[in-house]
């Protein structure tokens, strides 16, 4: 099991990919993926939607958190559009939400598509890394192969081809070299959010 994991919101901001301790650049050096490698790959996509309303009250609540919520000028939610970014790239089979289980009634009403064993419930959220641990066993029971890509449902991206690109890319690695890959971005602000949000360091093994 290889994951590929989008930490912050995804913009327009110098991108990174980091595999292990061995960073590169990639909005200018990646080339782009031939679509025939990238689909003989056994792909698999996971959206995180398990948020119960704590930071973007009171628009955000605990019976609709943000995720539900159409917050941008599009007619979608956040979810929603999450999902349409991944539709382009996945079969819809190999789409998986994670949400908390009160929300699952909502997830399927707002992604009909989506099948209801793809929808994987939790009792009780427990943040970031449980929900990407219970996806991919969830994913391994099936295909123990799978690379894994983990999104959130409440990032706002606005060049969806560029995000396309960057995700096919760090795929292909993790395919080709297995582990784990982070991609992040470069915040506007230089002062580090640590009570929020968690930090990657980028840094060149001596």
């Amino acid at each position: 099991m290889k994951a590929i994991i989008i930490d912050k919101e995804v913009d327009d901001q110098d991108v990174f990919i980091s595999y292990l301790n061995d960073p590169v650049k990639i909005f200018s050096n990646i080339k782009k993926i031939n679509n025939l490698t990238f689909y003989k790959m056994i792909n698999y996509a996971v959206i995180m939607a398990g948020g119960v309303g704590t930071r973007f009250w009171p628009k955000g609540n605990y019976k609709v958190p943000k995720q539900f919520l159409k917050i941008t000028d599009d007619n979608d939610t956040l979810l929603q559009l999450a999902y349409k970014r991944l539709d382009d790239v996945f079969k819809n089979t190999h789409i998986f939400v994670v949400t908390n289980v009160i929300y699952k009634q909502e997830v399927k009403r707002q992604l009909p598509k989506i099948p209801d064993e793809n929808i994987i419930c939790e009792p009780v959220g427990r943040n970031t890394a449980p929900c990407i641990g219970l996806s991919c066993v969830f994913i391994n029971r099936f295909q123990p192969k799978a690379n894994v890509l983990v999104v959130a449902a409440d990032h706002l991206i606005d060049d969806v081809d560029e995000f396309h690109r960057v995700i096919k890319s760090g795929l292909k690695f993790v395919n080709d070299n297995g582990g784990i890959v982070t991609l992040g971005i470069h915040l506007i602000s230089r002062k580090p959010v640590t009570d929020i949000f968690s930090m990657i360091q980028i840094f060149t093994p001596t």
